[in-house]
């Protein structure tokens, strides 16, 4: 989408990188736009007094405390959209609640806001954003919202079709959406080589955070229906790691998320992998984050 400060839309590089996160988080920007994200709640920030803070979000976090200027923003359920999947399916989603207050979708509010920098006209649909989306992002090329809205039999087609269409509970009516071509689809996939890694007296051990299926972040800390199913600190250890670095099932261990240290309930499994841990019920730091551990 562009947002990232390497490239520019399509994942196209850019002559002149402009600032990355980091840069952002150690106060290098005079002016701050931040949207749907919690960097100084997630221990990533802290407020720069001279810097100009703008916050769009759906709650009052942290960093919208801090802020200059919150715009409020609206959620999926209260607007349209699409979702692209981890399959490279790109699915249409429809409005399903009536908006909160004077919320606005995010296209709606960065829409307004370049209106007031440069008088541009404003979009006055989600339909247009995509298909200016599908005009610079190449793995879009070809799609719509009225392409999206077509619906195919899905394979594989499961029981009779009063019951079941296409392995779900009920008929798609929405729309089954399309798919990117892989590159192997559209051209010859380019070869690479496999560098070889100089290795070290004593690596550092890896940790990678996984996400679970609910852990605390700026959405579920509002709702007391997930809450007894939200996923502790939690760090995976195989079971041969365990018995050299002396953890026993059940242990607290101690993690280090962005500099600061967390406590974690150890389980000793075969799920991570040999000389390698993995953390969950972190949130959001921990993925987005530097995570360290010590054995």
């Amino acid at each position: 989408m562009g947002v990232v400060n390497e490239f520019a839309a399509g994942i196209s590089a850019v002559v002149t990188p402009g600032m990355g996160a980091d840069d952002v988080y150690a106060g290098r920007a005079g002016m701050v736009y931040i949207a749907g994200a919690d960097p100084i709640g997630d221990g990533l920030m802290t407020r720069n007094r001279g810097q100009f803070l703008v916050v769009q979000d759906l709650f009052l976090t942290e960093t919208a405390k801090a802020a200059d200027v919150v715009l409020p923003r609206q959620s999926w359920a209260e607007r349209d959209g699409t979702w692209t999947n981890g399959d490279r399916r790109v699915q249409r989603f429809y409005q399903a609640i009536t908006p909160m207050g004077d919320s606005r979708p995010d296209w709606k509010i960065f829409g307004a806001v370049i209106n007031r920098i440069s008088h541009e006209k404003e979009p006055f649909a989600a339909s247009l954003i995509f298909k200016e989306l599908a005009a610079f992002v190449p793995a879009y090329t070809g799609m719509s919202y009225r392409t999206l809205a077509e619906c195919v039999e899905q394979f594989p087609k499961v029981g009779g079709d009063d019951l079941y269409y296409g392995g779900t509970s009920y008929e798609n009516t929405a729309g089954t959406g399309q798919a990117w071509a892989t590159s192997g689809e559209t051209a010859a996939p380019s070869r690479f080589d496999v560098p070889t890694v100089p290795q070290k007296a004593k690596p550092p051990i890896p940790v990678i955070a996984i996400p679970a299926a609910y852990e605390l972040d700026t959405l579920t800390r509002h709702t007391t229906f997930i809450q007894d199913r939200i996923t502790p600190p939690t760090v995976h250890v195989n079971a041969a790691d365990a018995t050299e670095w002396q953890i026993v099932d059940g242990q607290t261990v101690s993690v280090q998320v962005n500099g600061a240290k967390k406590q974690a309930h150890a389980h000793v499994n075969g799920v991570a992998p040999v000389g390698t841990l993995l953390v969950q019920g972190f949130g959001t730091a921990a993925r987005i984050g530097n995570i360290s551990f010590n054995a």
